[in-house]
């Protein structure tokens, strides 16, 4: 037997607390679109039992709640915290039950109790962060555990998986020019957003999921095809939380339609009418299955695009192992939705990442997720037919892994999809130098490319350097126009945007790209089209607050490719 049940146990343990480190906060950013109410308001004839479910508590706070006491309230902790009401500002700026306490400040929160001298709101409490693990160098409590030959031999090969191996490079640049006028400049926006035509003109536009704070709407920024933008108005009937949000023409009436995966809650898809008014239509979706991210794809070929959203992870709301870990959603033609699982609850995935494709090029769609779970490699799917997927076994891809982000595409075949996986990976504290010598890099980030070869997946190393930061932003696109697919990435040490160069053939080289700088803030997403129609593919950052919920300077960002692929003493003239 190769592993101990101590070393299960221990693996297990740090599934539950380990994570590439992000520096997450909280802040927070009162919805700009036209949504309704999300609480309803005191009835005046209300039963002691109505105002409980009202409120969305299970003990009443009180008319002098201490602001010390922490609620569960709608799947969230809260405070509540009482206010001047000379210090804040009118509340009819904000939509109905909403206040700003700080007049100054356009924070808003929720309104709990108001009286002629005083406001007391609802305040979330800020998500705990995991702090990234301490130097082992510095560790006096560390436990060995003696290994037999098997785990020795084992973790020997584990070993090479986290040496360091350096990009590849060349002196080909990629040159851009940042086009973001009329995007905002601050607020909370995580995790995914999508690019489409949503009002007919001809021009691509920005479809930006809700910010993450007090639930809001989906924002929509349309494009004049030059580079420019402008918030279009928009009535959305429901207010969310934060997640991600695709385009597709679900109903086939000519006019784009979105659906949102939300935090905590479920995928809920909504109908446009081309003119900014939208509807909900999700009968027969679940509104319990957590998720951060979603994909549209035609799955069964009836041209109606249908859903398939994975599982953020494991939850504090959650009592019990959801059904599913990965869902598809089937496309009644706009009217309804019936639900498959993909991956059952049994598997060891969920994360903020989802890609589908034709891995083994059996010509049926194949599915890889990322992962939360330190040592889940439950990613990959491969499709059997009449909506039914298999797991990969668990043993072709290493352990003591966290499995970030991910994307894929035709990066070496016209008839088969590579998987690019971002890894998190750190050396067991158990291991003893004197079986094995611990690697000079202890923990490591990188990127590996996976495969079909002989009918079976295939791991190669792209690149891999020691970091405590992840990569949680990776895409793909053609920016050089050579036909061949290319990586962009952001990585956290140093602080950069990457762009991997294809050749088509597995291979990858850095570019020498300009133009484009990363704050030291979380960062989501990363989404390529050509958004100025001059036939070079664009990129589009999204970032989420790094700041206190006062001040929030997350920020959506589009940079314009003036070039691809030339010579960086070519591209510095230009």
């Amino acid at each position: 037997m190769l592993f101990t049940r101590r070393m299960f146990q221990l693996a297990v343990m740090a599934s539950l607390i380990l994570s590439p480190f992000r520096g997450d906060v909280i802040a927070q950013q009162p919805a700009q679109p036209t949504v309704t109410q999300a609480r309803p308001q005191a009835p005046p004839d209300e039963t002691p039992g109505q105002r409980l479910e009202r409120l969305g508590v299970k003990e009443d706070p009180g008319p002098e709640p201490d602001p010390a006491r922490v609620f569960i309230r709608w799947g969230k902790e809260y405070r509540i915290e009482k206010f001047d009401k000379k210090a804040s500002a009118s509340k009819f700026d904000q939509k109905e039950g909403w206040v700003r306490p700080y007049g100054w400040a356009n924070i808003a929160r929720e309104i709990y109790r108001d009286s002629e001298q005083f406001l007391w709101v609802w305040e979330p409490v800020p998500e705990k962060v995991v702090p990234p693990p301490p130097s082992l160098e510095k560790r006096t409590d560390v436990v060995t555990t003696p290994l037999d030959p098997e785990q020795i031999k084992f973790f020997r090969k584990f070993r090479e998986d986290l040496l360091e191996s350096p990009f590849r490079t060349t002196s080909d640049a990629v040159r851009f020019v940042e086009s973001s006028a009329g995007l905002p400049k601050d607020g909370s926006w995580r995790n995914s957003l999508d690019v489409a035509d949503m009002n007919g003109d001809g021009f691509l536009d920005l479809v930006v999921p809700p910010q993450r704070g007090p639930d809001s709407a989906p924002s929509i920024f349309l494009g004049d095809g030059k580079g420019g933008w402008r918030q279009w108005q928009i009535q959305f009937p429901v207010a969310l939380s934060y997640g991600s949000v695709v385009a597709a023409d679900f109903n086939r009436d000519g006019k784009m339609d979105l659906a949102t995966a939300v935090h905590l809650c479920c995928v809920i898809p909504f109908l446009g009418d081309g003119k900014g008014k939208f509807v909900e239509s999700s009968e027969g979706m679940p509104t319990d299955f957590p998720t951060r991210r979603l994909v549209a794809v035609d799955y069964n070929g009836d041209k109606y695009p249908d859903l398939m959203a994975n599982s953020e992870g494991p939850t504090m709301q959650q009592r019990q192992r959801p059904d599913g870990r990965i869902k598809l959603f089937l496309n009644q033609k706009g009217k309804s939705w019936k639900v498959i699982n993909v991956a059952d609850g049994s598997m060891n995935v969920g994360g903020d990442y989802l890609t589908t494709g034709d891995f083994n090029r059996d010509g049926k769609l194949d599915v890889a997720g990322s992962s939360v779970y330190f040592g889940g490699t439950d990613l990959i799917y491969l499709g059997e037919g009449a909506a039914k997927w298999k797991p990969l076994q668990r043993d072709w891809l290493p352990l003591y892994t966290s499995y970030t982000s991910l994307t894929s595409g035709k990066f070496t075949s016209k008839k088969a999809d590579d998987v690019i996986l971002s890894i998190y990976r750190q050396w067991p504290q158990f291991v003893s130098a004197d079986d094995i010598p611990p690697p000079d890099v202890r923990l490591a980030v990188g990127l590996e490319r996976i495969y079909w070869k002989d009918g079976k997946p295939a791991r190669e190393t792209i690149a891999r350097w020691g970091s405590r930061l992840g990569i949680w932003a990776i895409s793909r696109g053609d920016f050089n126009r050579d036909g061949n697919l290319d990586i962009v990435f952001v990585q956290g040490d140093p602080r950069r945007l990457v762009i991997l160069l294809g050749d088509g053939q597995g291979g990858f080289r850095k570019a020498d790209t300009s133009g484009i700088e990363v704050p030291p803030i979380p960062i989501y997403d990363v989404k390529i089209a050509d958004l100025n129609k001059d036939g070079w593919e664009d990129i589009v950052l999204m970032y989420e607050s790094g700041e206190t919920m006062t001040f929030k300077n997350g920020s959506i960002n589009v940079y314009l490719n003036r070039g691809g692929m030339q010579s960086a003493k070519t591209a510095s003239s230009r």
